[in-house]
């Protein structure tokens, strides 16, 4: 897990991680990756995008906590960046 990039946050404690961009197409086709990627796994972040910015946050809803489906997430999510902006 990038922690320089993920924060953890409280209230609901959660991991939220938000990524800048130069136009509105780069965010969208990589928030399609990570929905692929949450639909596969059946665990689904919040998501918030528009032109210059993508936002997610997860947590397990169930737990309103932090569980390691929420890590394996991120590491998965980091992952998918590696290879999208390589």
């Amino acid at each position: 897990m990038n922690k320089e990039a993920w924060l953890e946050l409280s209230d609901p404690q959660r991991f939220e991680r938000t990524w800048s961009f130069k136009n509105f197409k780069t965010p969208w086709e990589f928030v399609n990756l990570v929905a692929a990627h949450a639909e596969r796994i059946n665990h689904h972040p919040d998501i918030s995008f528009g032109w210059g910015y993508l936002k997610l946050a997860i947590f397990s809803h169930d737990k309103n906590a932090l569980t390691q489906k929420d890590r394996d997430f991120v590491v998965a999510v980091d992952k998918l960046w590696e290879q999208f902006n390589a």
